[in-house]
């Protein structure tokens, strides 16, 4: 049986549920299409306080249904950082001008964009306050920001679609930011908060990457890193490290996070890669031989190889229609070696663009695994 909640008077209450009732009782009782003029509803609300404040005015479903406006004035930098996530705020700033003697103080009145931290200097608080995404999500490069963006995407769909409980929109820059650290460079970066005496010095050559952002998803390929070469160990040092808010995702079950595309995705895709002229004259055609040549060979095939082996065994498959080639030249060296894939960026936009369907997404288990591990990190970041 469930103990009933003791009920308890107004004036025994904290003044900070004390004073959210007293604002809140004026607002539902208001009539419909009410203004309320509200100064500083900060004083005596902690930042939590602060929050349910704003998410009941703005999402209550009872408060909706009256059309309140409301016009509020305050100096709190956590009301700022709460309104990012809300597109029915307008923000104004109010900056005294230099007084002229015998006249009125007068003030100059602009509207200021969501994040502008310009704000914040004349509230005079430092920008780590707010206008700061929740956590950030460290890739190697714009390729790699593509496809966690595709997978996230197509992900966050699906949830919503099937109104899953765990459903939650997420909003990059907001919720996420991406960091693109460039590869190798990686090894300048310091993730751990406790250091050896002995690593002092090393220190001040790299960048602490904690005070970038304290909460860290970090992307990396293995690229096939031999056991005992630097890499390798730089990888498992990275994974070694035990932090709530920081994780170190290493792929390893592909060489690189191209290798993760499936025959499905690669379907949508690669008839950006063929030439032009065949798909004017004859895409049915180019089509055709698209879908053969992927009943021939698998992707998941050559998951530690260069994707270019991949397309080279594709590339050969398609032929020529005619005198031209049905897939224009996508990677160096001769067509009779596959070589370095040229267009990696592109094929990242191509599939960004391509709104892949989850359920096509998660027979891969590896991006399935990926894009739930990205998504559980940002939610939980947010608790």
């Amino acid at each position: 049986m469930r103990e009933k909640k003791k009920t308890r008077k107004l004036h025994d209450l904290g003044d900070g549920i004390q004073a959210l009732i007293i604002l809140m009782y004026k607002i539902f009782m208001a009539e419909d299409n009410s203004f309320f003029f509200i100064d500083e509803p900060e004083l005596n609300l902690h930042p939590g306080m602060q929050r349910l404040f704003l998410e009941q005015i703005a999402t209550n479903p009872e408060l909706l249904k009256k059309k309140l406006t409301y016009i509020i004035s305050t100096h709190s930098n956590h009301f700022l950082d709460l309104t990012l996530e809300k597109d029915n705020v307008s923000i104004y700033s109010f900056v005294p001008k230099q007084s002229v003697k015998g006249k009125d103080n007068q003030f100059i009145i602009k509207n200021v964009n969501r994040g502008d931290n310009e704000i914040l200097k004349h509230l005079g608080v430092n920008n780590s306050s707010v206008f700061l995404a929740n956590c950030s999500i460290w890739v190697e490069g714009v390729s790699d920001r593509n496809y966690i963006k595709a997978f996230l995407k197509s992900y966050i769909d699906y949830l919503a679609k099937n109104e899953d409980k765990e459903y939650k929109s997420l909003k990059e820059d907001i919720d996420y930011a991406f960091f693109e650290y460039a590869g190798s460079n990686i090894e300048h970066y310091l993730f751990e908060e406790e250091i050896s005496e002995d690593e002092e010095n090393k220190i001040e050559s790299e960048i602490n990457a904690i005070a970038l952002s304290n909460k860290i998803f970090l992307l990396a390929d293995s690229d096939n890193a031999e056991e005992g070469s630097a890499k390798a160990k730089r990888l498992e040092k990275l994974e070694a490290i035990k932090k709530n808010d920081f994780t170190a995702k290493i792929i390893r079950e592909v060489r690189e996070i191209e290798n993760l595309l499936t025959n499905d995705i690669w379907k949508e895709v690669l008839i950006n890669f063929c030439n032009k002229k065949l798909l004017k004259k004859d895409k049915a055609e180019v089509i055709s031989r698209i879908e053969k040549a992927l009943s021939k060979f698998n992707s998941d095939d050559f998951k530690g190889d260069y994707i270019g082996k991949f397309l080279n065994k594709i590339d050969k498959s398609l032929d020529k229609i005619g005198e031209t080639n049905v897939l224009n030249k996508i990677y160096e060296g001769k067509r009779a070696a596959f070589g370095t894939f040229i267009y990696k960026r592109e094929l990242s936009e191509y599939v960004l663009k391509a709104d892949l369907k989850w359920e096509d997404l998660q027979e891969s288990k590896e991006i399935k695994q990926l894009t739930e591990d990205v998504y559980k990190f940002i939610i939980d970041s947010m608790n």
